[in-house]
């Protein structure tokens, strides 16, 4: 037990004295130049690794619509365990108070034994990085693997993108469905695994001066759209691509009721059709 105290310790020592190394380095920096004002960021130089190593397992978990998705119960461990072993050793240098002290005690051991803080502070960033990239390799290998037939096999890449040249192509627009319309719009059947469509919008009067949505006049005159008494909300997902590369993209109007969300019709479509 002793000697289980004794090793712990020493990590432990080891780890304040890495970020002692870093804040003693950056106060000096600071006080020879009197810059006052930067003395807020010194913290914030001190965890730079922490940072580097909770921004990289964001960036790993991070899915195509920019959030965080946690599918799985490895992806849970990583996430979690990076992240807060991150802020864990961020907290470090909040109790570093008497700055003389440290910066005497840094100078101290840099002349004592300098190549070993140099191996160990170059091991620290090395372990970082190697973390960084195992979290990055770990969110891909137990992602969710479920897919479709495969004639029904499809890429979906929903990034901003996909929808920028829809915005020109037919006046797409990004619009934020609220809570109830998008739990709506996901139990329709047909097109939950195209995932998330690239763009959801409520066709307003000025959306009907093209040829792209004049199906929704069999379904309500010009008028009714027009006043905001039939309101239809347009989807459109990422279906697949032809052999030349070129994307098939699949839109599909709702009419909005009180209680759900009807569909009326729909249209299979490729980039290359002019409306």
């Amino acid at each position: 037990m002793t000697n289980r105290r004794n090793i712990f310790s020493r990590f432990f020592r080891l780890l304040v004295m890495l970020h002692k190394i870093s804040y003693a380095h950056f106060t000096e920096w600071n006080n020879k130049r009197k810059r006052k004002a930067f003395a807020a960021g010194i913290y914030f130089l001190s965890i730079l690794p922490e940072f580097v190593l909770l921004a990289g397992t964001f960036l790993a978990a991070r899915g195509q619509d920019g959030y965080v998705h946690l599918v799985n119960v490895p992806q849970k461990v990583v996430f979690y365990g990076l992240a807060g072993l991150a802020v864990l050793l961020s907290a470090i240098p909040l109790g570093f108070f008497d700055d003389k002290k440290i910066c005497k005690e840094v100078r101290q051991e840099l002349r004592e034994r300098p190549r070993y803080w140099k191996r160990a502070i170059a091991v620290y960033w090395a372990v970082i990085v190697a973390m960084v990239a195992t979290a990055n390799i770990v969110f891909p290998t137990f992602s969710d693997k479920t897919m479709p037939p495969e004639n029904e096999r499809t890429e979906v890449p929903q990034r901003w993108r996909d929808y920028l040249s829809l915005r020109f192509a037919i006046v797409a627009r990004q619009e934020t469905p609220n809570e109830v319309l998008q739990r709506l719009i996901d139990q329709d059947g047909r097109t939950t695994r195209y995932g998330k469509p690239v763009y959801a919008m409520q066709v307003r009067k000025e959306d009907m001066a093209g040829e792209f949505r004049v199906g929704l006049l069999s379904h309500a005159t010009f008028e009714e759209i027009r006043d905001g008494r039939r309101k239809f909300v347009e989807c459109t997902w990422v279906k697949g691509y032809t052999p030349d590369s070129i994307r098939i993209l699949l839109t599909v109007w709702y009419e909005m009721k009180k209680v759900e969300l009807c569909p009326v019709d729909s249209l299979e479509w490729t980039e290359d059709m002019e409306f």
